[in-house]
């Protein structure tokens, strides 16, 4: 029996067989390596989990970033509801990353990739939208109806572009919604785009609607092949005049440039240049209306109308005027006048020649003086008389505004009293006046600060001073800025005019306006007996019914007359030249406009709103623009008489003119 108390030893001498060794059990240590490696394996997936939450804040933070970026101070609401809606995006995408650690992240790839491209494109879309409709509207309606293609309106996408112009007129009432990548814009709850196709089409330099084409290089360069040799047929024309005296020799020089203009025009209305350019964009910058283009039915006008153009910039001279039914054509230019003297006048004569010429402005003045008569509009009867004349203008067109206008520049003239209120109750008008004292109110923040450093309430609510002991006070030890508020005033007068639209109600109003004026009691007893005497005419003319009542309804069938004229004569190509104008229509309707202030607003299709000094300035007008101008200007004049008291309101119909140049004619066969 083997003794198992003896040790083993490990090694076995040669010649005892193979050595098979032993495999030794040990429990404790295989669990020790077990929690080692699951503590291992723990710490491992915990730090994968804090790396993974670390990388995904950071992408929601990036993401935030760009949402921040969309933000503007001049954003409307729906920007700012667009915001919010990428923030809620931007949370949502970052609970998908989350929930997607060690599973499938396909769908946060879908919304992280959509949510990039939406919010980048949102500031590149709100961008273009601002500057497509700052085009349109950085337009005066005359421009737009220049410049916007009515063809786009008809058709199969008629609507979609009246759509996109109402859109453009007020992008402030869109709205928008995501689908997607893409940024849809609505507007009336209709879908008008893709944010992403119009980034697109822009950048191919396409608009929402369709704008008139600028030829004017293509023109230009058509004009310069038509000037070419035109130099070659301009005339120039000499002839010598004589003094009877035989004293001196006047030379007169100039060119005639109307064989150029002829071939000016022959070579445009030949040039396949100007053909090549005719299409619906010169249609409507050229001819005036609101058809559709119709190459068939308006290239032929749309051509005349460039050419007319044309010659107009290169050729300003050039007039056709109308004289004994016959339209005569000049175009002449570079006079030029010279006089010499043929023969030196004597010491005796030169001297005589001055004792006349200073006989005969001596004269000239006596003449000037004695028409011209005492300057009375600064007398008080010319004051009243002014003063008469705008309040019954003003009355009459039952403009109230314009007589709020005449009491307040009239009060306020007087030193030191001002209108507080004029109001209306039907024809009831009262009159509050108010003095200044002179002295100024504090600001609400020179009052605080007063009031702080006082300690109480020394300045009310008014900037004026309520404690003048406490204010002496301060001052005393606190240096006081001197007030910079609005002026005080104090109570002036109450006046009521129980009916300001009678005669004498007009007489109360003159003498609260001469009274106002004048000083002395002789100019304030000149303008009252003035006064009086105005209103016993007045009341002559409400007996009877007529006053002015009847002049303004002529002045209305006038308007009657000249708008029916403007109408037939509307397509009157004819030119008019402001300088020398050829017919008695076209005489009337200049001297119309050069009546009135050099500030009146004329509206027009060419120029858009201008001055009438600007208007008359032009070189040239068509016929038919020159009656629609003259009916619209007269019309204004007539709802705003106050304003244009010296502008004469007659009209003599064409109608009537016919029939006086039948009785002239007949008269003369006679």
């Amino acid at each position: 029996m083997e003794d198992f108390s003896k040790p083993v030893s490990p090694y076995r001498g040669r010649g005892r067989g193979n050595y098979v060794p032993r495999t030794i059990f040990n429990p404790a240590a295989d669990v020790l390596a077990g929690i080692e490696y699951v503590e291992g394996t723990f710490k491992q997936r915990r730090d994968k989990v804090n790396l993974f939450q670390q990388q995904a804040e950071q992408r929601r933070i990036d993401m935030q970033k760009l949402v921040n970026d969309t933000q503007r101070i001049d954003q409307t609401d729906t920007m700012a509801k667009m915001t919010d809606q990428f923030s809620n995006m931007v949370t949502d995408i970052y609970k998908a990353d989350i929930a997607s650690f060690d599973g499938d992240r396909s769908d946060y790839l879908v919304k992280a990739n959509n949510a990039q491209k939406v919010i980048g494109d949102f500031g590149k879309v709100i961008g273009t939208v601002n500057e497509l409709s700052n085009k349109y509207l950085d337009m005066n309606p005359a421009e737009q109806k220049k410049m916007v293609l009515r063809n786009q309106f008809i058709g199969e996408n008629g609507d979609k572009r009246k759509a996109y112009m109402k859109f453009l007129n007020d992008p402030s009432k869109m709205n928008i919604r995501i689908q997607g990548e893409d940024i849809i814009i609505t507007n009336d709850g209709q879908d008008l785009f893709n944010g992403t196709q119009l980034l697109n089409s822009v950048k191919d330099g396409n608009n929402l609607i369709e704008y008139a084409d600028d030829y004017t290089e293509q023109i230009g360069a058509a004009s310069k092949d038509a000037m070419s040799g035109i130099k070659n047929l301009v005339v120039a024309k000499q002839y010598e005049t004589m003094a009877k005296d035989g004293s001196r020799i006047t030379t007169t020089a100039k060119n005639d440039y109307l064989a150029a203009v002829d071939q000016y025009k022959k070579n445009l209305e030949n040039s396949d240049k100007v053909d090549a350019l005719l299409n619906e964009s010169t249609f409507q910058r050229y001819i005036d209306g609101d058809e559709n283009y119709n190459s068939q039915k308006h290239d032929a006008a749309t051509k005349e109308a460039i050419i007319d153009q044309l010659i107009i910039k290169e050729f300003p001279m050039y007039k056709e005027e109308l004289k004994k039914g016959k339209i005569i054509r000049t175009a002449t230019g570079d006079r030029k006048v010279v006089t010499k003297l043929t023969k030196q006048p004597s010491q005796l004569e030169l001297q005589k020649l001055a004792l006349e010429r200073a006989k005969l402005n001596q004269k000239i003045k006596e003449f000037e003086e004695e028409q011209k008569g005492p300057d009375i509009s600064k007398t008080p009867t010319g004051y009243v008389d002014r003063q008469n004349t705008a309040l019954s203008t003003a009355i009459n067109s039952n403009n109230k505004e314009a007589v709020k206008n005449i009491i307040n520049t009239e009060i306020s003239s007087a030193s030191g009293v001002d209108p507080k209120s004029i109001t209306f109750d039907g024809d009831k008008l009262t009159i509050v006046t108010e003095k200044s004292t002179g002295e100024k109110a504090y600001t609400a923040e020179q009052a605080k600060l007063i009031n702080d450093a006082a300690g109480t309430t020394i300045i009310g609510r008014n900037g004026t001073i309520i404690d003048e002991d406490g204010f002496k006070t301060l001052s005393k030890s606190n240096p006081i800025e001197e007030p910079e508020g609005k002026p005080i005033e104090k109570p002036g007068q109450t006046i009521v005019v129980d009916n300001y639209k009678s005669a004498n109600g007009e007489a109360q109003l003159l003498n609260i306006l001469a009274r106002n004026r004048f000083s002395t009691a002789k100019d304030i007893s000149e303008s009252l007996t003035h006064i009086e005497e105005l209103t016993g005419v007045k009341l002559q003319e409400e007996v009877s019914g007529q006053r002015s009542a009847e002049q303004l309804k002529i002045q209305k069938a006038n308007l009657k007359a000249l708008k029916s004229d403007a109408s037939k004569q509307s397509n009157n190509e004819q030119l008019v030249s402001f300088n020398n104008p050829g017919s008695e229509f076209s005489k009337n309707a200049i001297n119309f406009f050069k009546s009135l202030p050099s500030d009146f607003i004329v509206d027009t299709y060419d120029y858009g709103k201008i001055t009438v000094e600007e208007y008359l300035s032009k070189p040239s007008i068509k016929l038919g623009d020159l009656y629609n101008h003259y009916a619209s200007a007269y019309e204004e004049v007539i709802k705003n008489a106050s304003k244009y008291p010296d502008t004469v309101l007659s009209y003599t119909s064409l109608e009537n003119i016919k029939q006086d140049n039948k009785k002239t004619a007949y008269t003369k066969k006679s």
